[in-house]
C-alpha cells in the first residue's frame, strides 16, 4: 500500500482512454487538428499554472497523435536533462534516438552533420567530451581536426598578442563565423530532410505530416538550460516540417529571463520572439465537479484515506479551486499521518484533512492553528462552506466552531479521545501530527 500518489500511467501510444481524468480529450482533439495542419516552421507555447496538469495531457496527446494521426512524436523532458551544459546536443541527441529507430543510416548521416554545428558553437570544455554524445556513430578521430585547431586559437589568445596576430584572428573569426553559417544552414537542410524520412515512413503516410516535438517542463529547469533550449530551437532546429510544442508556465519562464538578463528586462517581450502561438491549456475544466471527483478517487487508491476524508477534500477543492499537483501534496501528507499517529476518531481525521489543506495553500493561517489562534471568520472564509452542496457543510461546519471557540457546547455531544478542555486545543494536537514529518517546499 502505497504513501506517495503515483503519476497517472500513460503509455507512448494510449492517448485519451480512460486516463483522461482531467477530461481534455476534446481539447486534445482540436489541438491536434491545428498542429497536422502546419507545414512551416512553427514553434507552439503550451501555457498552464503549476500543477494544472500539462504533463499528464501532453502525454496523453503524444500518445493520440501516434496512434490515431500516425504522427511522428519525439517526447523531451527538459527538466530531466538539464545537466547537459548545451542545449544543443541534448536535443540533437534525441532526434538521432528517434531516427535510429527508423534508420541507423538516416540516423548517422544527421550526427556527422550535427557535429559540424557542435564543434563550431560550443565551448571547448565541451568540445572535449563530445564523443560522448556522438551515441557510437563515430570515433575521436573524425573530431580531432576540429579540435586542434580550436586547442590552438586557446593558446595563442592565452598569450602576449601582437597587433599581427590580432589581424589574422580577426580575419580568421570573420571567416569562421561565414562558415558556421554554412554549417547551420547545412544542419538544418539536413534536419528538414529527417523529418520528412520520419514522417513519411510508416503507413498511412500520403498525406504531409509534420515531425512533432515536444518540450516537457521546461518551467522547472534552471534558467540558462530553460533559455537555452528556447533560444536553440529558433536560431537552429526552426525548420519546415517540424513543430515544437513547449509545455511550460510562462510566468515562469518571464522569471527565467528576468534572472538571466537582468531585473528590468521584459521577459514576455523577450519570449515572443521565439514562439509563434501561444495556447492556454483550457483550466476551467479542471475545476469541474466530475474532473475533481474523478481525480481524488483515484489519486487516494491505495491510501488509508476513508470516504469522509475523501469527500472533504473534494469539497474543499472545488470551492478553492486546488490545483491537482497541490491536492496529490494533501493526500502524501494525510496517508503519511495515518501512518505515523492519526486518531481513528472521525473527528480528528476531519480536523487533520482540514488542517493538512491549511498548511499546503496558506502557511499564515496555519502558523496560527499551531498555537490555536485559528478563529471561526477565518476558517469559513478559508473553507468556503457556503459555496459547498447544500447540507453538506452542517457536520463540518460544527466541528469547526468548536474547534475555533466559536461554540463550546458540542464538548458533551462529542465523543473525543483526549481530554482536552478547549476547542482550541485540537488545532495544537492537529498541527503537531503533521508537523511530524514534511514534504518538499512545505512551510517550517
Amino acid at each position: 500500500m502505497g504513501r506517495i500518489v503515483p503519476s497517472v500511467k500513460i503509455g507512448d501510444d494510449e492517448g485519451f482512454t480512460e486516463n483522461d481524468l482531467f477530461g481534455y480529450r476534446e481539447f486534445g482533439e482540436k489541438f491536434s487538428s491545428l498542429v497536422c495542419e502546419f507545414d512551416q516552421p512553427l514553434t507552439i507555447i503550451l501555457d498552464g499554472p503549476w500543477g494544472s496538469g500539462k504533463t499528464t495531457f501532453i502525454k496523453q496527446w503524444a500518445g493520440h497523435l501516434r496512434k490515431e494521426k500516425k504522427v511522428p512524436v519525439i517526447y523531451y523532458d527538459a527538466f530531466s536533462n538539464d545537466y547537459h551544459d548545451d542545449a544543443f546536443i541534448s536535443i540533437t541527441s534525441e532526434i538521432i534516438d528517434f531516427a535510429k529507430n527508423i534508420s541507423e543510416e538516416k540516423a548517422e548521416n544527421f550526427l556527422r552533420v550535427a557535429i559540424k554545428v557542435g564543434t563550431s558553437l560550443i565551448p571547448i570544455a565541451v568540445k572535449t567530451s563530445l564523443k560522448i554524445a556522438t551515441l557510437g556513430f563515430v570515433n575521436g578521430a573524425e573530431l580531432s581536426d576540429s579540435l586542434a585547431e580550436v586547442i590552438k586559437e586557446g593558446v595563442a589568445e592565452s598569450s602576449e598578442l601582437s597587433a599581427d596576430y590580432l589581424e589574422k584572428l580577426i580575419g580568421e573569426k570573420l571567416e569562421g563565423a561565414k562558415q558556421q553559417k554554412e554549417v547551420i544552414k547545412k544542419f538544418r537542410e539536413c534536419l528538414e530532410k529527417l523529418s520528412r524520412e520520419l514522417a513519411n515512413s510508416g503507413e498511412d503516410c500520403e498525406d504531409k505530416k509534420p515531425l512533432v516535438f515536444i518540450i516537457d517542463e521546461l518551467d522547472r529547469c534552471k534558467p540558462s538550460f530553460a533559455l537555452d533550449v528556447i533560444e536553440g530551437i529558433k536560431h537552429l532546429f526552426s525548420v519546415d516540417g517540424v513543430v515544437f510544442v513547449v509545455v511550460t508556465n510562462l510566468k515562469q519562464m518571464e522569471a527565467a529571463v528576468r534572472g538571466c538578463y537582468g531585473a528590468d528586462t521584459n521577459g514576455n517581450l523577450y519570449l515572443e520572439k521565439f514562439y509563434d502561438i501561444r495556447i492556454n491549456l483550457p483550466i476551467n475544466s479542471n475545476y469541474e465537479i466530475e474532473a475533481i471527483h474523478k481525480y481524488i478517487n483515484y489519486a487516494c487508491k491505495g491510501h488509508p484515506i476513508d470516504s469522509r476524508m475523501k469527500d472533504e477534500i473534494k469539497k474543499i477543492a472545488i470551492a478553492k479551486t486546488i490545483n491537482f499537483r497541490t491536492i496529490d501534496k494533501i493526500i502524501n501528507s494525510l496517508s503519511i499521518a495515518n501512518y505515523m499517529e492519526m486518531s481513528s476518531s472521525p473527528v480528528i481525521k476531519i480536523l487533520i484533512t482540514g488542517l493538512s489543506i491549511v498548511r499546503h495553500i496558506d502557511s499564515d493561517l496555519y502558523r496560527k492553528a499551531r498555537v490555536g489562534g485559528l478563529s471561526w471568520e477565518e476558517v469559513n472564509n478559508f473553507f468556503g462552506f457556503e459555496e459547498w452542496p447544500e447540507k453538506d457543510w452542517e457536520y463540518s461546519i460544527k466541528l469547526w466552531k468548536f474547534f475555533t471557540g466559536k461554540e463550546s457546547d458540542l464538548e458533551n455531544k462529542l465523543k473525543f479521545e483526549h481530554p482536552i478542555d478547549k476547542g482550541q486545543d485540537f488545532q495544537k494536537i492537529g498541527t503537531k501530527i503533521l508537523d511530524s514529518f514534511r514534504l518538499s517546499k512545505e512551510i517550517d
